[in-house]
């Protein structure tokens, strides 16, 4: 079977660091899995795949034939995590180079 990162299980972690955060780690994950399938289901009841004018992206997501409803979820997952991180990393990795680099960082 296909495993899909946001659904990974975190049973390893729990086993080999009993007191670390890989249970909140996984409790977070649970909640953030709910919340997207309540997103999905919503809209599902909503009826928006089948307007055609819709382009959100619940929309767009329910209209795609997926296999498995875990895809479905991952892919709603990655979505909704995807401004978050990339804006994150881009920001550290922008700050970093600046601090590498002081004389690009003065103003001309």
């Amino acid at each position: 079977s296909v495993r899909f990162l946001p659904f990974r299980r975190w049973w390893l972690f729990r086993k080999l660091f009993p007191n670390s955060d890989a249970c909140k780690a996984e409790t977070i994950i649970t909640q953030f899995r709910q919340l997207c399938e309540k997103i999905l289901q919503q809209n599902t009841a909503k009826g928006v795949a089948e307007n055609e004018q819709n382009t959100s992206l619940a929309a767009q997501l329910l209209r795609l034939p997926y296999t498995d409803e875990r895809q479905r979820q991952a892919d709603c997952m990655a979505f909704l995590f995807a401004g978050h991180d990339t804006t994150g990393h881009t920001l550290a990795w922008t700050a970093t180079e600046l601090i590498r680099n002081p004389r690009s960082s003065t103003v001309c």
